[in-house]
C-alpha cells in the first residue's frame, strides 16, 4: 500500500497515510506561496526600515529643537 493517497474529490491533494497530513502536490501552487511568502517579508522589512529611519528623524528633530531653545535663551 503506498504512503500516500489521492484526496477525493479535491485534485492536488494526498494524505499521508502514516500522519495524517494533508499535503498539497501541486507544484505551481507552492512556488506561488513561497513567492507570496517572500514578498511579504520583504515589504516587512522595507516597512522596519521606514519605521527605523522616521525615528532616527524624530530623534534630530527634537536635537535640533533643544538647540535652537538654547541659541534663543542666550
Amino acid at each position: 500500500m503506498s504512503r500516500y493517497q489521492q484526496v477525493k474529490e479535491v485534485n492536488g491533494f494526498l494524505k499521508d497515510t502514516v500522519t495524517g497530513a494533508i499535503i498539497n502536490s501541486n507544484s505551481r501552487d507552492l512556488k506561488a506561496y513561497k513567492q507570496r511568502k517572500m514578498v511579504a517579508a520583504s515589504q516587512k522589512n522595507q516597512l522596519n526600515e521606514l519605521s527605523g529611519d522616521v525615528n532616527q528623524l524624530k530623534e534630530e528633530m527634537t536635537e535640533i529643537k533643544n538647540l535652537l531653545a538654547r541659541l534663543l535663551d542666550k
